[in-house]
């Protein structure tokens, strides 16, 4: 089974940094475009996988694999959970602020 899951790494990490890179053109103006992405791959590739093997590396030396893997994913839960919890509270409200509740269509015959 982690054959398999493992498999789908490659394609989940260019399907986020393709998508972090579209992110970054579009907040960005035309001259500055160039700089935001050096600026988010030195956050993705530098700093992020860095202080995420640090830490890992550190919580298996003091945990263990099977600890550290149930602490990760416990944040993974939570952190997915909170997101899920803002997007339907917070932001679909924001998204039509002129949203009714007649959804009716009308057909011109």
């Amino acid at each position: 089974m982690c054959l398999v899951l493992a498999s789908f790494e490659g394609v989940t990490n260019c399907l986020s940094v393709a998508a972090a890179s579209t992110y970054a053109v579009s907040v960005s103006s035309l001259s500055t475009t160039s700089s935001v992405r050096g600026i988010m791959g030195c956050l993705y590739h530098g700093i992020g996988q860095g202080a995420g093997s640090f830490i890992a590396g550190a919580l298996i030396n003091i945990y263990g694999y099977r600890t550290t893997f149930t602490i990760f994913g416990v944040f993974a839960l939570v952190a997915a959970s909170s997101y899920a919890l803002v997007n339907f509270c917070y932001l679909r409200k924001q998204d039509n602020p002129e949203r009714s509740s007649d959804n009716t269509i009308e057909m011109n015959t």
